[in-house]
């Protein structure tokens, strides 16, 4: 997956945070789940703040984030990221 000028990253306690230089950012469209094409059912809400918190994750599963920048001009959709949470 290609990095971006709007790239997201999970960092520790599985949070990703905006960067801190974005232009016109008002707001983010938040996907995270499951799915590797993420849609309308992992949608998790339009997040004003700088970081999101998707709360205990099940061991061994993999996880797919894409995060969509919302301002005055409209959304530009972000890249689909993932992980993998650990086996133990």
């Amino acid at each position: 997956m290609t990095k971006g000028p709007s790239e997201r990253l999970f960092a520790a306690g599985r949070r990703y945070q905006k960067p801190s230089a974005s232009s016109n950012l008002d707001t983010d469209d938040v996907y995270f789940g499951t799915n590797p094409n993420p849609g309308a059912s992992e949608f998790q809400g339009n997040q004003p703040q700088a970081t999101f918190d998707p709360g205990y994750l099940p061991k061994n599963t993999w996880y797919y984030w894409r995060i969509d920048e919302v301002n005055a001009n409209g959304t530009t959709t972000g890249v689909v990221w993932s992980f993998r949470t650990g086996a133990q």
